[in-house]
């Protein structure tokens, strides 16, 4: 692999987790948004702002988390769908490692 090649891939690995990083951002902001809202309890259907909000802040936080895991997972080929078996497998994990790194 090449010098450009290894610095691209560098440059793409740390952009994936800082875009995860900043996702993240945006969880704690909708959560103080959310908190808020409820506080100062505006003229608006609580119920329905805090399903929006709750579902805002769960999506937020899981898409960080996989853009994080992605980005400084070893393997380039980490898709999605291997990334949540490796998490509902971790009691297997020898594995699962040794599946997702191609060593068998």
């Amino acid at each position: 692999m090449s010098t450009k090649n290894k610095d691209e891939s560098k440059e793409n690995d740390m952009l994936l987790v800082e875009s995860g990083k900043f996702f993240l951002d945006l969880a704690k902001l909708t959560f103080g948004g959310l908190f808020l809202t409820s506080i100062l309890e505006l003229h608006y259907d609580l119920v329905l702002v805090l399903i929006y909000g709750f579902a805002t802040i769960v999506s937020l936080t899981i898409l960080g988390f996989v853009l994080i895991k992605i980005g400084n997972s070893k393997n380039k080929r980490y898709e999605l769908g291997e990334f949540f078996a490796d998490c509902t497998n971790s009691h297997n994990s020898e594995w699962n490692i040794t599946y997702y790194m191609g060593k068998t």
